[in-house]
């Protein structure tokens, strides 16, 4: 029977360095998971905490938080109101993003891109082609290249997210197709002439459109305002160059009515001033009215004498009929006074033409009208 040694100093060396190794090792490995740990508990913290805060900007985007699959808030104040949020990790909450303000552009109704390849040397010799190109039609049947621009805003979160939006960072589809109605809608109500040129007009009556559809289908926005330029409104390749011709000529007539109602303005203005003034239309002015005066006193002067004469007629004979036979004895004696007199010629013509001659008409110093030769072998 073997006995274990019970003096320290006869325990071998070896076995004492294991044993203080252990120990180190067993030290270090605590130290590590209590590093471990606290490494996860500020992993957790931040998933918990940091993550899930989101912080809105001011009139710039808005943040619905669903908590297991509904909205905790809808109103347009408290989704859009400035500051940070805080939503438990998913699948407890779940933050909805929304864009408030956004734009738009309509390119269905505008031209292909053309490169040099295509346009060759003169893009005026360019047809329409409608494979590639888009156009719209204007209510004169002229065919336009138009293209818009849109900005709305988002007026009824929950409407706009959850009713008709899909799931993208893209514009709603429907506001897309929406926008393009509006454009062709506009141009079918709108000649081409007060297209080109009055395109803000034009923006008007596109944005009245979408306004109109907004509303009706309750989309939740609210539209701002639509963009069309003077560059965003473009003829077909290849009517550019004739109707800018037609423009020139349109424009020269223009000028000529303009400068024609500027005459007319200041000839009214001086008839109206009775003639005073200068130049030389207050000149003309005065000139007609002064001959208008005289003709109108020697017309007065004849009528108040003719009148005269009547009333002393009447006076002299009150008898009708002693009156009718004054006057007709006055008429033969001025009948014999021009039958006398060489110079006068007298015609007899029928008034009712050739198929009716029963009345006479009397012309003195004027010759008859020549019938034609149509008309005397339609009357045959």
């Amino acid at each position: 029977m073997s006995t274990k040694p019970t003096n320290p100093q006869d325990i071998p060396e070896e076995n004492l360095e294991n044993e203080s190794g252990a120990r180190a090792m067993e030290e270090a490995l605590q130290s590590s998971f209590t590093i471990l740990k606290i490494v996860i508990a500020v992993l957790v913290i931040y998933l918990l905490i940091f993550s899930n805060l989101v912080n809105v900007k001011q009139d710039a985007e808005g943040v619905i938080v669903l908590r297991f699959g509904k909205a905790q808030a809808t109103s347009p104040e408290e989704v859009y109101k400035a500051g940070t949020r805080f939503a438990w990790p998913y699948p407890i909450d779940e933050k909805v993003k929304i864009i408030r303000n956004r734009p738009i552009n309509s390119n269905a109704a505008w031209h292909a891109a053309i490169g040099l390849a295509e346009r060759g040397d003169d893009v005026n010799q360019r047809p329409v082609d409608a494979s590639r190109d888009g156009y719209a039609v204007t209510m004169d049947d002229k065919i336009i290249h138009i293209k818009a621009e849109m900005r709305y805003r988002v007026s009824d979160p929950s409407q706009f997210k959850f009713a008709f939006e899909a799931p993208s960072d893209k514009p709603p589809v429907v506001l897309q197709l929406m926008l393009d109605n509006g454009v062709t809608f506009a141009a079918s109500r709108a000649d081409l002439s007060a297209i080109l040129e009055n395109p803000t007009q034009f923006a008007e009556n596109v944005k009245s459109r979408v306004v109109k559809l907004a509303s009706d289908y309750d989309l939740g926005v609210e539209i701002e305002r639509v963009n069309v330029g003077g560059d965003d409104v473009k003829l077909p390749f290849m009517t550019q160059k004739p109707y800018e011709k037609f423009s020139g000529v349109r424009s020269s007539v223009d000028k000529v009515l303009s400068s024609a109602k500027i005459e007319a303005d200041g000839l009214r203005r001086a008839i109206e001033s009775d003639g005073a003034g200068s130049g030389a239309s207050s000149g003309d002015v005065a000139t007609i009215r002064n001959r208008a005066k005289n003709e109108a006193e020697a017309l007065r002067a004849s009528v108040e004498s003719l009148a005269s004469r009547f009333q002393d007629i009447v006076t002299k004979y009150p008898d009708p009929v002693a009156r009718r036979r004054y006057t007709e004895q006055l008429y033969y004696e001025a009948m014999e006074r021009i039958a006398d007199n060489e110079d006068v010629k007298i015609y007899l013509l029928s008034k009712g033409g050739k198929l009716n001659r029963s009345k006479l008409r009397l012309m003195i110093n004027q010759p008859p009208p020549e019938i034609s030769k149509e008309k005397e072998g339609g009357e045959k």
